[in-house]
């Protein structure tokens, strides 16, 4: 079954007449009536009842299919209107801003799959931090940004549509060996005078950890402040710092011998997809929140 079959049975059924249908349509009378048996073939029953000189009764079972194909049809010609937007726009172009991280994230392979589907468009990448990203962003630098800072409030609800990507708890991340890593969960009082490596400066949970340690008067040794997904791996299977990263992030890690503890009361590390809806791109940025918005 084919679109041009439903639109050849489609003029059938607008002319009750295969003569009339195949001049509307320019088709010879046969090669329509071959179109049309094909297609009742396919799917296993009629669509009209034939009457020597008179003209064609449409069956129930073809009732309820032109019901449908009167819609797809409808929706094929949107296609096309689409199709032919992107061939007469600049309109095979995008860019996004993403976090270091999301190598680690879901959000990697649902790139991936976006650019096998559409390989007609470019994809051009910013990878940085969240504040940095919004900023770019707010300068109609980047069409579509993945951020986890609240900054994005900050924006006119109108210019942009925001979409909650994903939500995974902060962990903390520590050698298999440690005595903490027998815990399920683990509150930041229990950090007391441990080697912490906090969060980078400019990561929005750094002020979620801070304060939170803060709040609970607890004394660490601060090593630094990374949020490197190697560099808090490695660190704390050589057992020099335990440090932070999401759960999500930690199951895509795959590094041996160390453990990931969900912090309490949990903190979670939520990265939202912010598009422009008034970039020059829209129609691209549109196509691709659609396909991610299909697939979470």
């Amino acid at each position: 079954m084919d679109i041009k079959q439903i639109k050849y049975a489609l003029e059938v059924a607008k002319s009750h007449n295969f003569t009339e249908a195949a001049r509307n349509l320019y088709l010879s009378q046969p090669s329509l009536s071959e179109q049309v048996t094909k297609l009742e073939k396919e799917l296993g029953f009629k669509l009209f009842l034939r009457h020597k000189g008179r003209p064609l009764t449409i069956t129930y079972a073809g009732h309820e299919f032109f019901n449908q194909a009167i819609r797809v049809e409808k929706e094929f010609e949107q296609l096309k209107t689409i199709k032919n937007t992107f061939k007469n726009e600049q309109a095979t172009f995008i860019r996004i801003g993403v976090l270091g991280t999301f190598g680690y994230t879901k959000i990697q392979y649902l790139i991936n799959e976006f650019r096998k589907l559409y390989p007609e468009i470019k994809i051009e990448f910013t990878i940085d931090v969240s504040e940095n990203l919004i900023k770019q962003f707010s300068r109609n630098k980047l069409d579509i940004i993945f951020v986890t800072k609240d900054n994005h409030q900050l924006f006119n609800s109108q210019q942009v549509k925001e979409s909650l990507i994903s939500s995974s708890p902060l962990c903390l991340i520590l050698n298999k060996r440690d005595p903490l890593s027998i815990n399920s969960t683990i509150s930041l009082t229990q950090l007391a005078n441990q080697n912490i490596l906090l969060p980078s400066y400019r990561s929005g949970l750094y002020k979620a950890v801070h304060n939170e340690l803060k709040k609970n008067n607890v004394s660490i040794n601060k090593v630094g402040a990374n949020s490197q997904v190697d560099v808090v791996c490695q660190l704390a299977k050589a057992n020099i710092a335990k440090g932070f990263i999401s759960l999500e992030v930690f199951k895509n890690s795959k590094t041996k011998d160390i453990a990931a503890i969900p912090i309490t009361p949990k903190i979670n590390r939520n990265i939202y997809m912010i598009i422009n809806l008034q970039s020059e791109y829209r129609q691209v940025s549109y196509l691709f929140q659609t396909f991610l918005n299909d697939r979470l």
